[in-house]
């Protein structure tokens, strides 16, 4: 509204005025009045913010029973004090809520007031047939002759309750006053004219009090009598009944035609503001806003398809800008435990700003399709492990079956096999490179593993065959190099191998440990045989020709080197002395001769020149159905398919006995009738010989060695059996060390 509208304005109805003010959205104070009743309403941009009566009513109270006056006179003022916005109903609505309580408020019985209301109904009764009036004309730069509050004396400025202190106004910039608010009732002169009125113009011009014109003499006296004149000549009732009645006509006639041109203005007015402002806002979500506001306030007018038109624009627009930040944010999201929180809280925000947008199935489709990223994921994090570690790969891969039962199986199926092929090639390789009892552990638990891993794998049956080759070549070695390598002492070796082969029975390990622990029996058994003989060679209460014969039969038996150089030592000390000395030279000579002497006749010369024996033997075993003489030396047993040779050493050997070693090596060295394969019996193909009927023909009861050797305690002995004819084998066991004997030679 323009300067023009600050003045006091009179017959119009206020709910009508508010709505015009609501339109034109001004900021102003209402000063309203109806005889001794005063109150004002405080207007901020065309909204009711706070309201008070001289009467105390305050807030909304004030404002309904300040719109329920009828015939209320307004004044208008556009400074308006400081105010907070202390009602914030919609204009609209306190109107028809105070014309809801007006309805429901007791009529007033003023008889006077009842009255007057009649009379002022004739007045104007009787002056609808007075004559047209051309031109209606209020005078408002004079004083009326009464004031248009009958009332009451007091002007607005007396309020009691109303205080316009100047510290109390805003400042007031004119120059966008002037654009802001903008007199409406300037504009009720745009093609619209009352029926036998003046022009509207002429008449808001007068309704509004401005400054009185200057007015010619020749102009008063060509000029028609007013409606001033010939209102003064009647009741002053009669000029604010009739004011009323034009007031009303003329909304009346507004809201007919010209109401939607001006309501069609301000929205215009509305939408030049609004895209003023768009263009000051550098935010997205501010121009939505607005525009979302302005589409409400006028959903189905021309500048409300523009301004929805823009909308959609800005919409499209932010989504596009909006849908490509989140694809970027999301696209930089780890995927781990919390992706899938944080990527559905990325696309569930968008799709609640932009629920029915361009991109809303786009986002749909990728909120949908996130348990598939993280499953894509996982999968991958599968692939990355190195098929160096196939158990983690395995139970990795079981994991993921079981929590995507149907996905991706033909590749589950790829890497399976070819981890499988890896791993076995890795087997193939350790399996050469066997070292240790532990290697050998390590890589037969690998081959155990292999065959849980992967069942269905093409080499799945070699397993088998590599475990069984790596038991029998390589299990036995691994044992005895760890059982060596791990202790500090034969003992402990003994004691390692022994408790291995309780708990690992396999036959070629058992037997490979066995044979090593009666090896280090042996070494034992050397070991105490040696310290017994240096103990009696030195203990003095034994004669010297004793201790010097124990010590050559010792160094004479089979026994270690080192042991054996000892002993040689302590012999080499026991003959000191002039005496001992040639005596041990006489006997080394005597002892050398007979030697060289033995070592130049070859056994079997000396068989064959006992010729005579064996063929007294073969005699007495002619009429043998048992036994047949097969060649001039030797006889076969039918009872055992067994080759014999009719002499034993006794018949054919100078030496009067054998050590258990020279026994041996005497009999591998027959080579008689075609036959090299000569050898020491067992004890049961002795127990055969002489111990069932017939007994084999003999000419004196002597002992045999037997190949059969067995520990008992610290000893070594052989199970020797005698000649003697009877069916019941004597205990006879010999130390192959300290004894000496004879043998009888046997072949296959």
């Amino acid at each position: 509204m323009s300067e023009k509208l600050e003045g006091k304005i009179t017959g119009i109805n206020l709910t009508n005025f508010l709505q015009i003010v609501q339109m034109e959205k001004p900021t102003v104070t209402l000063l309203i009045a109806k005889g001794s009743k005063k109150g004002a309403l405080y207007i901020e941009n065309g909204e009711i913010i706070d309201a008070e009566t001289k009467s105390g009513l305050k807030n909304l109270d004030a404002a309904y029973e300040i719109i329920s006056w009828d015939d209320s006179s307004i004044e208008l003022k556009k400074e308006m004090p400081k105010k907070e916005r202390i009602i914030k109903m919609p204009l609209m609505n306190i109107l028809m809520e105070a014309l809801r309580l007006k309805d429901e408020k007791p009529q007033e019985n003023d008889e006077e007031e009842a009255e007057e209301e009649i009379s002022d109904i004739e007045i104007s009764i009787e002056e609808e047939n007075e004559p047209e009036i051309e031109n209606l004309e209020l005078e408002t730069n004079e004083e009326p002759e009464q004031d248009l509050f009958p009332d009451s004396e007091e002007t607005f400025e007396d309020l009691d309750s109303i205080s316009f202190d100047p510290k109390d106004y805003k400042p007031v910039d004119n120059n966008q006053n002037q654009e802001k608010q903008k007199n409406l009732l300037e504009d009720y002169d745009i093609g619209i004219e009352l029926e036998k009125s003046a022009p509207v113009k002429d008449f808001t011009e007068h309704i509004i009090h401005p400054e009185p014109k200057a007015e010619s003499k020749e102009d008063k006296e060509d000029k028609a009598p007013s409606i001033e004149d010939f209102i003064e000549k009647k009741s002053p009732w009669k000029k604010i009944v009739l004011v009323s009645i034009i007031a009303i006509a003329l909304v009346s006639g507004l809201s007919a035609g010209g109401f939607i041109y001006l309501k069609n203005a301000a929205i215009k007015k509305d939408y030049s503001s609004l895209i003023s402002n768009l263009d000051k806002m550098n935010y997205e979500d501010q121009k939505i806003s607005l525009l979302k506001k302005f589409i409400s306030r006028y959903p189905d007018s021309e500048f409300g398809n523009k301004a929805q038109s823009k909308l959609d624009s800005i919409l499209k627009r932010s989504q596009k800008e909006s849908f490509e930040i989140m694809i970027e944010k999301v696209e930089k999201l780890p995927v781990d435990d919390n992706y899938q929180e944080l990527a559905s809280r990325y696309y569930e925000n968008f799709l609640q700003r932009f629920p029915q947008g361009q991109y809303s199935d786009k986002t749909k489709n990728l909120l949908a399709n996130i348990p598939q990223i993280i499953k894509k994921y996982e999968f991958d994090q599968i692939k990355a492990i190195p098929d160096s570690n196939p158990i983690e790969k395995i139970s990795e891969i079981e994991k993921f079956k079981e929590k995507y039962p149907d996905s991706f199986s033909d590749e589950i199926n790829k890497i399976k096999i070819k981890t499988g092929d890896y791993y076995f090639s890795k087997l193939e390789t350790e399996i050469k490179n066997v070292s240790s009892l532990e290697s050998f552990e390590n890589l037969k638990e690998k081959i155990s593993s292999f065959k849980t891993l992967f069942p269905n794998h093409p080499d799945n049956y070699k397993t088998s065959r590599l475990l069984r080759n790596l038991e029998d070549n390589q299990w036995a070695d691994a044992l005895l190099s760890s059982a060596k390598n791990q202790t500090s002492s034969i003992e402990e070796e003994k004691n390692f191998l022994k408790t291995y082969i309780q708990k690992n029975n396999n036959f070629k390990l058992v037997n490979a440990a066995n044979k090593r622990i009666r090896e280090i029996d042996y070494i034992l058994s050397q070991k105490e045989k040696f310290e017994n003989i240096i103990s009696y060679a030195s203990n003095k209460n034994y004669s010297q020709n004793n201790r010097i014969n124990r010590l050559k039969a010792y160094i004479h038996s089979d026994i270690l080197p080192e042991y054996k150089n000892k002993a040689q030592q302590k012999l080499n000390e026991l003959e000191t002395g002039k005496s001992e000395v040639l005596n041990k030279k006489e006997t080394s000579e005597k002892t050398a001769s007979t030697s060289v002497e033995t070592a130049k006749k070859d056994i079997n010369e000396m068989i064959r020149n006992n010729y005579t024996k064996a063929l007294s033997v073969s005699k007495k075993l002619s009429g043998s159905k048992r036994f047949e003489v097969t060649g001039k030396f030797s006889f076969k047993d039918s009872l055992t398919g067994k080759t014999w040779l009719l002499l034993d050493s006794s018949d054919f050997s100078d030496k009067d006995c054998y050590f258990f070693k020279d026994a041996k090596e005497a009999a591998e060295k027959i080579n008689i009738d075609g036959y090299s394969d000569w050898r020491i019996p067992t004890e049961q193909e002795l127990l055969t010989l002489y111990k069932n009927r017939p007994f084999f023909p003999v000419e004196k009861n002597i002992w045999f060695w037997s190949g059969d050797i067995f520990e008992k305690g610290f000893n070594t002995y052989s199970a020797a059996i005698t000649d003697r004819q009877t069916e019941q084998r004597e205990k006879l066991n010999k130390n192959i060390f300290t004894d000496c004997g004879n043998f009888k030679a046997v072949r296959p």
